[in-house]
């Protein structure tokens, strides 16, 4: 982030330009700028600044939901994982991955809405990330459930 005073402006001008640079892994880049005069000119920097964020996280969410779009979804992908326990009315359950790992998810993680046809045993591929308990999915996508074949379900 970035704060700028590039010239004297009137006093009764907001005469500080914001820049919020923030970049996505692999190749992914968001880019706010709010400049002077943009809304309303009387603004103080610190609502300029949190109007910038706000943007920021606008774009954010956008580039989230456009990515989650992109996941193709082909019948005979590999699983990842089992699901080994699962709590629908607490909208979580809990992954085996094929290496051993116990991994945490929410109801929220699963794509296409498809929490409620999950049962203990259906396989799922997964992206998970460090959460404060340990590793949690943050993409869940039901791959083949338990006791039907593949294409089938």
């Amino acid at each position: 982030m970035a704060v700028e005073k590039p010239q004297e402006h009137q006093k009764s001008d907001n005469p500080y330009r914001v820049r919020i640079s923030l970049r996505i892994p692999p190749s992914k880049e968001i880019v706010v700028t709010r400049n002077p005069g943009e809304g309303n000119m009387h603004d103080p920097l610190e609502t300029v600044i949190r109007d910038a964020f706000s943007a920021a996280g606008r774009e954010l969410r956008e580039l989230l939901n456009r990515l989650r779009k992109d996941v193709k979804q082909h019948p005979d992908q590999e699983m990842s994982a089992l699901v080994e326990e699962i709590y629908p009315d607490e909208n979580h359950g809990f992954l085996r991955s094929l290496e051993g790992r116990r991994i945490y998810f929410h109801a929220n993680s699963v794509l296409n809405e498809d929490f409620g046809r999950i049962e203990i045993g259906t396989g799922v591929r997964f992206v998970s990330e460090l959460g404060d308990k340990g590793l949690q999915a943050t993409t869940v996508q039901i791959v083949n459930k338990s006791g039907t074949r593949k294409g089938k379900e």
